[in-house]
């Protein structure tokens, strides 16, 4: 892509510019789905106390923390994928009649 640094650079200004006001205006919403929020205590941008709150407006939350940074996905992908694949099986519907 011709211009993949000029792309990084907006996505990164969009980001920044609805995060920031989600963080301090969150909506107020509940769901019941299950979630797994997965902090990363090496992360230098978002802290695993992002998810302190979060029982307020989730039934059915399983925090994990991570010793990973930031990019845990590229650096750490098998415990990544252990992790999202242990909520899927933990949710999995039953098959049996």
């Amino acid at each position: 892509h011709a211009d993949l640094a000029g792309d990084a650079v907006r996505g990164l200004e969009l980001y920044r510019a609805n995060i920031r006001q989600r963080l301090s205006h969150p909506r107020q919403r509940s769901t019941d789905v299950p979630v797994l929020a997965v902090g990363l205590s090496r992360d230098l941008y978002v802290s695993p106390s992002w998810t302190d709150d979060l029982d307020r407006w989730v039934t059915d939350l399983r925090r994990e923390l991570v010793r990973a940074g930031h990019w845990a996905p590229v650096s750490h992908p098998g415990r990544v994928a252990e992790l999202i694949t242990g909520q899927v099986l933990a949710h999995e519907p039953s098959t049996s009649d």
